[in-house]
């Protein structure tokens, strides 16, 4: 591929990763809503909140029952052949396979909730997990439809829907129902409703490209599909096992130290979490590539594609995690006073997930219909973590909970790289990524000695925090570009933000 060539297909890849990177920045609210309830509710409510969302996210895997990929995979080629029928054939099986399997996994725990809540030691457990459990069949149905506008290549209904409305509708809520006084139930209810919102507006926008209508009428007499079904029951394990890998210390936490410990622990998360998300933007932008390259035997442009998105997903996660491990304890602090214990913690998270996050050539195994080695690969960290933390926890605590989470996903993840790159010829990883590691590495030495130098330690937290993190980014960005920036990085920073201005036009597919 030539220079020319290389350059405006990177750019064209990056206008659709800057619309999912705006997303997460309008999601910026998030933390927010986690740290209200931190506030109002205490380290115990807020644990009791955390805990049982975690038991609704394995009910979620249930509900979604892998239909993003199945749907992503039909909907792409009944695309490239033209055939509208057949996209809005695939959108409605999927659609009916998530609301019955949310259903049925929704009764499931409302009729079973006392005895989950008892397995936990926790029965006050019960009703938040009875009302939150019907948050992932409004999530999941919102998920189809911005899938199917996202694989037509339209990035911006999903910053629209997800990005601005969803953070903002649950944090006007929650704050609602806290200061209404309702509790944890009240404020389990308004999730709900915050989900519900969202999916009836994904809806709207989806009808924006493929007929809702006719989606609807195929959804309820469309004879049933069963190669739906199959097509799905390998993701769904997959996902279920990666959900238990991800849920199991925070559950454990609480088992072993109580709800106090579980809701620190779990306030991490979301943070944490989020330099998955960083990777999760530029997946969109992919999966309609990775497979045909692979099919095609095209390995030489699949691996150029995945080390350019590798390279870039650093560029942006890096610094991030640099600022969790430098920053850690004034972050939490925002949750209430008990909550920056666990920053050693949180650094442990944030290493976890920065390997996640550069590990994108795991995604070869999925789209190429090599599924069942991610399961593999997520049954043995599974069984790490089922050992693991029970020797870890009870003796160190909140950083043992975090080290088993460490050592199971990177375990994890390093098994999916090797079978991706056996079944696939797949690789990510390249030399140039020191460059960001370097400038992410100053940038947070620099930030904390202009802590040290500009302020006491007796001065106001937010201060230090902001001046921070102020001098560690303006470090990183010079050290960056000293570094040197890639014709490739430069085509990404140029392709972002034409598609941050074209979000907001009338007409527009990226």
């Amino acid at each position: 591929m030539s220079d020319a060539k290389a350059e405006g297909s990177a750019a064209s890849e990056a206008r659709g990763v800057g619309v999912n990177l705006l997303t997460l920045l309008a999601q910026a609210s998030t933390p927010a809503f986690h740290i209200q309830l931190g506030r109002v509710l205490g380290d115990d409510g807020y644990g009791r909140y955390t805990t049982a969302n975690g038991i609704v996210d394995l009910v979620s895997v249930f509900t979604l029952f892998g239909m993003d990929t199945v749907l992503a995979r039909r909907v792409s080629v009944a695309r490239a052949k033209g055939d509208r029928e057949a996209v809005v054939d695939a959108v409605a099986q999927c659609l009916r396979v998530v609301l019955l399997s949310g259903l049925m996994a929704s009764a499931f725990v409302v009729f079973g909730a006392d005895r989950i809540a008892g397995m936990q030691g926790d029965p006050r457990l019960a009703d938040p997990l009875r009302t939150l459990v019907f948050v992932p069949v409004a999530y999941h149905a919102a998920s189809v439809f911005l899938v199917a506008t996202q694989v037509h290549k339209v990035m911006k209904y999903d910053f629209w829907a997800r990005g601005l409305l969803q953070p903002l509708v649950l944090l006007g809520l929650t704050t609602l129902a806290l200061r209404l006084e309702t509790g944890i139930v009240g404020a389990c209810a308004a999730v709900v409703a915050g989900m519900t919102v969202t999916a009836l507006l994904a809806a709207v926008f989806y009808g924006r490209v493929v007929s809702l209508p006719a989606t609807l009428r195929r959804v309820v007499q469309a004879p049933w599909d069963a190669d739906i079904v199959r097509a799905g029951a390998p993701l769904l394990a997959m996902s279920l096992v990666a959900a238990l890998r991800g849920r199991v210390d925070g559950l454990l936490v609480n088992f072993h130290r109580g709800a106090a410990d579980a809701g620190v622990f779990n306030a991490c998360l979301p943070y944490a979490a989020t330099l998955f998300q960083l990777r999760a933007a530029f997946y969109p932008g992919i999966a309609g590539d990775i497979p045909a390259l692979i099919e095609n035997g095209k390995t030489a442009a699949l691996n150029a594609l995945l080390k350019r998105q590798t390279r870039w997903v650093a560029t942006l996660a890096m610094p991030f995690a640099a600022t969790l491990v430098a920053f850690g304890g004034a972050i939490l602090a925002l949750h209430g006073p008990s909550f920056p214990r666990a920053s050693t913690a949180l650094s442990v998270l944030a290493f976890a997930y920065l390997f996640s996050a550069l590990s994108l050539g795991s995604y070869a195994l999925p789209l190429s219909g090599n599924a069942r080695f991610n399961v593999y690969a997520a049954l043995v960290s599974l069984a790490l973590q089922l050992v693991v933390p029970n020797v870890l926890i009870p003796r160190y605590g909140l950083v043992g909970a975090a080290a088993s989470f460490c050592i199971a996903l990177v375990v994890s993840e390093v098994l999916c790289l090797t079978f991706s790159r056996w079944r696939t010829g797949a690789q990510g990883f390249s030399f140039p990524l020191w460059k960001p590691a370097t400038a992410s590495v100053a940038g947070a030495f620099a930030g904390r000695a202009a802590q040290a130098a500009l302020w006491g330690e007796g001065s106001p937290s937010l201060g230090r925090f902001v001046t921070g993190v102020a001098v560690a980014a303006v470090v990183y960005l010079v050290g960056l570009v000293m570094l040197g920036l890639d014709p490739e990085d430069r085509a990404l920073l140029g392709g972002a933000a034409a598609s941050v201005r074209g979000v907001f036009r009338k007409r527009g597919g990226s």
